[in-house]
Formats: structure tokens, C-alpha cells, sequence
């Protein structure tokens, strides 16, 4: 079974950032490439944290991708027809192949999901040999065992819920562009 490591809180963020990028750099002394998740409940923080750490580790020489679990998630259309809805509607076997076959050193094709279509857009490739770090970010990156089993590091963000509501319907109402009122 996962086990917690390191529970790491510090008002000062930058400091959590650079704990876990020694974290990473730690990982990376024994393998060529470390696969991080970073998981969390909906508006905890994930993009943003992954995207400060992302530059900590660029800024430390590191080669860095990150792949959206969001874009595992099944085409809106195909949803709406199947009814499916929380991690049903998420493709598991696709994301377990991919993490599975970075790990394994061969390339994956990165996806991302378009809020306002609904459609995954197949926007690149990522070769594991062209980074020392790749990133798994998204709500629910720790749900299947085997793509766990793949992660040399897990970060679990965990926000209060006021915190994270009123993250969700600041972002969902501006980046999203959803009135407040869907955004609620």
C-alpha cells in the first residue's frame, strides 16, 4: 500500500517548492527519468503548484513535461451518450498505458481537454528520453494502482473546502468563462 512520506506545509510557498524539487532532484540521482503526481480535490491548487514547481525545476537545469489528467477524460459527447460521470467518465486503460509506457522509455502522445468543446485535443508527442522529470497533474492521477505503482513521488494537495470553492468559481467564471452563477 502508498504510504504518506513527508506531509509538507510552509506559509512560505516557495519554500514547499523548493522541498519538493529536492525531493525530485533526490529521485533523479538513482533513475534517469521520475514521474511525480500531483493530485488534489477540484480548485486545491494543482495547476498552479504544478506550474511554480515546474519552473523551480527548469530554473535547477531539469527537462520537464507535464501531462494533464484531464485530458484522460472521456470526449463530452461519448459522456453525455453512456452516461457517465465522475471516474467513469475518465480513460483509465489509456492513462495506465501511457504513464506505463514512459516508464518503459517509449513516447506518448500529450492530450488536452478543451473545457468549452469538450473534445481532447492530441496535441504532441512526449518522449520520456527528452526529459528527467515528468509531471502527472490532475484530480484524480492517484485513483488506479497501477498508475500509482509508476509514480516515484506523490504530492496530495489539500485545501480547505471555502478555500477551494471560492477558487473554483473565480476560475470556472474567468477561465472557464462560466457565469457564477454555473460556476456555483
Amino acid at each position: 500500500p502508498d504510504k504518506l512520506y513527508k506531509k509538507i506545509v510552509d506559509d512560505n510557498l516557495e519554500e514547499t517548492y523548493k522541498t519538493v524539487a529536492d525531493l525530485i532532484i533526490e529521485k533523479k540521482r538513482d533513475k534517469k527519468l521520475v514521474i511525480t503526481g500531483i493530485a488534489g480535490e477540484a480548485a486545491a491548487g494543482k495547476t498552479f503548484f504544478t506550474e511554480r514547481l515546474q519552473e523551480m525545476l527548469i530554473s535547477r537545469g531539469l527537462r520537464v513535461a507535464v501531462l494533464e489528467v484531464d485530458g484522460y477524460l472521456k470526449p463530452r459527447a461519448e459522456r453525455r451518450l453512456r452516461g457517465l460521470h465522475g471516474i467513469n467518465a475518465i480513460d483509465f486503460l489509456a492513462m495506465k498505458e501511457d504513464v506505463q509506457a514512459l516508464r518503459a522509455g517509449r513516447s506518448v502522445v500529450s492530450r488536452r481537454y478543451v473545457p468549452f468543446t469538450g473534445k481532447i485535443i492530441r496535441d504532441g508527442m512526449v518522449d520520456p528520453n527528452n526529459f528527467d522529470v515528468i509531471i502527472l497533474e490532475g484530480n484524480i492521477s492517484f485513483v488506479q494502482q497501477s498508475v500509482r505503482d509508476n509514480m516515484d513521488l506523490k504530492i496530495f494537495l489539500d485545501e480547505p473546502f471555502v478555500v477551494r470553492f471560492d477558487s473554483r468559481v473565480e476560475r470556472d467564471s474567468t477561465k472557464k468563462e462560466y457565469t457564477t452563477e454555473t460556476a456555483i
